[in-house]
Formats: structure tokens, sequence, C-alpha cells
């Protein structure tokens, strides 16, 4: 707490203009600078994004700041688009990995992950062979990797209790969505954010047309 606060106190007449952004809704800071509720609601989107929130909820500057801080190409707060689809991005993975010496097998699941001495040692692959490592780096879930991968005797009490929680990540976006999601319930009035990427790239559809997608926030717990 020592070193938060003196890091804190070298932040000097920025300071609670940090506090703000850590600890205050959204919609204070949406407020402060827009004055079109339409641009409002349309910034509000990153502010809610992955956590259950509404704009007004404590906290959700944070997020909304969190959306907007990076780069691309040193352009802050931009957002960039892969040329060729998302699909570029594996291809580009897959070609530096074959570079750097790595095998790759394709269409295998895995069954398990090994461990060993309290450390993962490689997986077991649903054919029965096993594949050794001194690492193990799983992009599944970290449900199914805790739960589902690894043997739950070979893990503290403790993580297997936080994992086996309900999860509930993405929520309803708008004040009377977050209300719905609350209850467990879809959005009657749902945020629903439309990308068309062809506007920027339009190699990744045929001639003439375009590929639009949907991102529509909801509560998990309605199936």
């Amino acid at each position: 707490m020592a070193r938060l606060g003196y890091r804190c106190g070298k932040l000097g007449s920025e300071l609670t203009t940090f506090v703000e952004f850590m600890a205050a809704p959204a919609t204070k800071i949406l407020d402060r600078w827009f004055e079109s509720e339409v641009l409002k609601a349309t910034l509000a989107t990153d502010a809610i994004i992955g956590a259950k929130v509404s704009p007004s909820t404590p906290g959700s500057a944070y997020i909304l700041f969190h959306h907007v801080m990076g780069e691309v190409n040193g352009i802050k707060g931009a957002w960039g688009h892969v040329k060729g689809g998302m699909g570029g991005v594996s291809q580009a993975i897959k070609k530096a990995a074959i570079e750097a010496g790595a095998e790759i097998h394709v269409s295998t699941l895995v069954e398990s992950i090994n461990v060993h001495g309290g450390k993962a040692r490689g997986v077991r692959l649903k054919t029965g062979e096993v594949i050794e490592s001194d690492y193990v780096l799983s992009n599944a879930s970290p449900v199914t990797t805790m739960l589902d991968l690894v043997d739950k005797k070979d893990l503290p009490e403790e993580v297997v209790t936080h994992f086996s929680r309900n999860w509930n990540s993405e929520s309803a976006s708008t004040k009377d969505a977050f209300v719905d999601a609350q209850g467990g319930a879809c959005s009657k009035r749902p945020i629903i954010e439309m990308n068309i990427p062809t506007s920027l790239d339009p190699t990744i559809a045929p001639p003439g047309t375009t590929d639009e997608f949907l991102f529509i926030t909801t509560s998990n717990d309605v199936s």
C-alpha cells in the first residue's frame, strides 16, 4: 500500500483525474466531453463490453479508458482490421512458428494435460499419443483448461472452487438492457454494433458483396 501511495503521489495534480478514470461511471466522463446523446451512446459501448455493468456503474470509466488507450501503427486510440480477414493472423503465426522449428498438428483433439510434480509436462491426444514438453500453453477457456483438461487432483482446492463458479462475462449494454441482464433475461432493447470490414478490405468477400458482423451483448444466464 505504501508503494501504491507513493506512485499515486507522483501523479501530482493529475491524481484526481486518475482516480476518476478508475472509479467513476463512464457517463460522467462522456457527459463532460460530449453533447450528442447518439454519440455518447455509441462511445458508451466501449464502457460495458465484457463486463456486466451499465455505463452509469461506478468503475465503468476505466473499462472505457481500457478500450481506447491502445494504438495501431502509432495512432493512439485506433483499432485495426487485418488485411485478408482475421485468418491472416493465424496464417502469420503459423508461418513464423514453422520457420522457428515448430511442428503443427491440425484437427487434433487434446484429451488431457499431463501434470508431473506439480508442473504441466505435455498433453495426451484423443488418439492416445503423448506429446511431452517443458511448458503447455492453452488457448481454451480457463474453465475448459482447468476443469476438463487438467485432473482436479493436480490442482489446489481453491483453484478448482474458483473455476467452478458460474461465470458471466458478457452482458447487455444500455441501462435498460443492464437491468434485463441482471435478471438473467435477454434485453428487450439490446445494443447492436454493426461492423462492415469490407469497407476497408473488399478482398474478404466476393465482388459486389459485403461482409457485415453484428455484435450483440446479452446475458449468459439465458439459454
